[in-house]
């Protein structure tokens, strides 16, 4: 029997067409468009106009830093790539404000500002354009150097679905084990005091990565739903969801999983991005405010548990929900948007003849990312060891809001900083095509880099990711029966492999 050239063709387009999906472009409306021409300006015009020493380079890097991060948000729009690495490590929707107008506050508040370092608002404008020219060192890595390890896709998470029972049971784990917890150990400024068995140990480790996996499936649930019933099981799972978010006290950890959430559903159903951008702003602004109060009273420590959290919560009233929040908008605005604090200390112990660490803020960072068996006694975090050696030069506060420059600064000087970004870049994209091995792999990645909460040290925070990501991956296999997805085609893949079947037989 003779196969023609044209069948033997068709079979390897079928072929290609089952094991990759090629990145279809999804067009950026001009709406869009206009409102990061808005968002620019508006952002420039803001620091020259409030800023009590309004400065050029200032307002023109975070301006360019708008454009840039919104810019790249809409290339991996465009590429199914919001649940990614690469779109929350550096660019994603908790970073934006760290890189750009959550910096206005300080200079309005001056040196005496909660947190400050007394000289650093003077070299916020060179740190900001430093960032400039991360930022688009890692755009370049990402959308032009290894663009092409990004243009197929085997796995997504449009690809995957989840049964109700699932969803319930995810978030009952994710909830049962933080009530396990709490009610053996006492919960005091976000962090579990005393844990003693291996276990809980593993359990303290990971209860924040079971809380994503759950949302995860719970929005995949509530979008997949095909009855009211199931549509309604999958919000009041992420209804629950949300309230323990709050109660953990973290705000940074909340808004982070909400933008997870938000990322997730735009995924799922890019036509609604309106009402999910509008959704998800309610969301925050009913949130963020009860746990502004969580965090105040934890703060007093005048809850020790959870449940202490949860009845704060409750016992609430509109009163003193604006109290609580008016007097903490002044340490919030003034102190944890301004991501160039950090980074700014350093370039000032620079001016002061500080010498770069060569290595040395790495080399503290691998040992933090080890696991503890392995962690020699005595360790110092990246941080730490940052702190240390740039005390004498006038870094006043060591744990200062930061951005993963301050890992380029202190290793390498004031030139080569930027290059930081192209590591960061080239590790999200080796993570990326680790997680298209299985769906289980694909759940970690996105799981550990959606950065629930902002990077800010790169050597510490991208090799502990390595370690997480292993760990998260035996959480999905060992509790498979809540975790582990369906895999089957999503509704746009004929529209998308129709396109790839025709620009392969144009090209052939």
């Amino acid at each position: 029997m003779i196969t023609s050239n044209a069948t033997v063709t068709g079979i390897k387009q079928k072929t290609i067409l089952r094991e990759r999906i090629v990145t279809v472009r999804k067009p950026i409306s001009g709406f869009a468009w206009l409102f990061l021409v808005f968002s620019t300006l508006l952002t420039f015009a803001s620091f020259m106009i409030f800023d009590p020493q309004p400065s050029l380079l200032l307002a023109g890097s975070i301006a360019a830093n708008v454009a840039i991060m919104f810019w790249a948000l809409y290339r991996l729009y465009q590429m199914n790539l919001l649940l990614s690495p690469m779109s929350t490590a550096v660019i994603g929707p908790t970073m934006i404000v760290y890189y750009t107008i959550g910096n206005l506050g300080a200079r309005i508040a001056g040196e005496g500002r909660f947190g400050s370092n007394l000289g650093s608002l003077e070299y916020f404008p060179l740190a900001a354009f430093l960032t400039t020219c991360g930022l688009l060192l890692f755009c370049f890595s990402v959308f032009f150097l290894f663009r092409n390890r990004l243009s197929y896709l085997r796995i997504r998470y449009q690809d995957m679905s989840w049964s109700p029972a699932q969803a319930v049971g995810a978030a009952m784990l994710a909830i049962g084990i933080v009530l396990y917890l709490s009610s053996k150990y006492s919960f005091v400024n976000g962090y579990f005091f005393g844990v003693e068995t291996a276990v809980d140990r593993w359990l303290f480790a990971s209860y924040l990565y079971f809380i994503v996996l759950a949302g995860l499936i719970g929005v995949s649930t509530m979008v997949k739903s095909k009855g009211s019933l199931v549509r309604l099981i999958g919000v009041l799972v992420l209804v629950a969801l949300l309230i323990l978010a709050v109660s953990i006290r973290s705000r940074t950890y909340l808004l982070g999983f909400i933008s997870i959430l938000g990322l997730a559903w735009v995924t799922l159903e890019p036509a609604k991005l309106k009402r999910i951008l509008l959704t998800g702003a309610i969301i925050v602004l009913i949130a963020f405010p009860f746990g502004t109060i969580i965090k105040t009273v934890s703060n007093r420590g005048e809850t020790v548990s959870i449940s202490d959290n949860l009845q704060v919560l409750l016992n609430v009233d509109f009163s003193s929900l604006l109290d609580f929040n008016q007097v903490s908008a002044g340490v919030d605005v003034q102190y944890r948007g301004a991501g160039l604090e950090h980074p700014a200390a350093l370039l000032m112990a620079y001016d002061r003849n500080a010498s770069p660490m060569q290595g040395e803020a790495l080399y503290a960072g691998v040992l933090s990312a080890l696991p503890g068996f392995l962690r020699p006694s005595f360790t110092y975090s990246e941080r730490q060891v940052i702190y240390l050696h740039f005390l004498r030069y006038g870094m006043r506060y060591g744990d200062s809001i930061g951005l993963p420059l301050s890992s380029g600064l202190a290793d390498w000087g004031i030139l080569l900083s930027p290059f930081v970004y192209l590591v960061i870049g080239a590790l999200c994209v080796l993570l990326w095509k680790i997680g298209q091995l299985s769906p289980q792999l694909y759940l970690a990645c996105v799981v550990i880099w959606m950065r629930v909460e902002p990077m800010d040290l790169f050597w510490e925070d991208g090799l502990l990711s390595l370690r997480a990501i292993a760990f998260v991956w035996l959480i999905i296999t060992v509790f498979s029966f809540a975790f582990n997805p369906t895999m089957q085609t999503s509704k746009d893949d004929d529209q998308d492999n129709s396109e790839i079947a025709l620009r392969m037989s144009s090209t052939n």
